[in-house]
C-alpha cells in the first residue's frame, strides 16, 4: 500500500499548512501505475457485496485483489480471531508481492462503511 502511505504523508503536510494547487505528480504517477481507481473501487463492490451476505458475526475482512485473474477473495473474521486475521493478512502480502497489481487489506467493519460511503 505503497500509495495509501505516501497520501498520509501529503496529509500530515497538509496539516502542517503546506499548501498544493493541484495533486504532486509523485501521487498522480503512482496512482495511475498502482491503478488505485480500480482497487478502490473494486473494495467497494466488495463491501456492497458483503452486505448481501450472512455474516453479520464479521468484524474483520481480509480483502485480496488478484487484477490479472479478475477476482477478490474475501475472508471474514470475528473480533475474537483478530490474531489469526492478521497472520492471515501477512501470508496475503507475501503472496501479492509478486503479482503486479496486487495488493492484500484487512478491514474492520468500520473501514467498509467508510467505503461503501465514498464510493457507493
Amino acid at each position: 500500500m505503497i500509495f495509501f502511505k505516501l497520501v498520509s504523508n501529503y496529509f500530515q503536510e497538509l496539516e502542517k499548512g503546506k499548501k498544493y494547487r493541484t495533486a504532486p505528480e509523485d501521487l498522480k504517477m503512482l496512482f495511475d501505475e498502482l491503478n488505485v481507481n480500480r482497487f478502490v473501487h473494486a473494495c467497494a463492490v466488495t463491501a456492497n457485496h458483503i452486505d448481501q451476505e450472512e455474516n453479520a458475526w464479521a468484524s474483520y475482512y481480509l480483502m485480496e485483489l488478484d487484477p490479472q485473474k479478475g477476482i477478490i477473495n474475501v475472508t471474514s473474521y470475528p473480533t475474537t480471531h483478530l490474531t489469526q486475521a492478521g497472520e492471515d493478512y501477512l501470508a496475503a502480502e507475501r503472496r501479492c508481492k509478486d503479482i503486479v497489481g496486487a495488493e492484500a487489506a484487512l478491514v474492520s467493519t468500520n473501514d467498509l462503511d467508510n467505503l461503501r460511503n465514498a464510493y457507493h
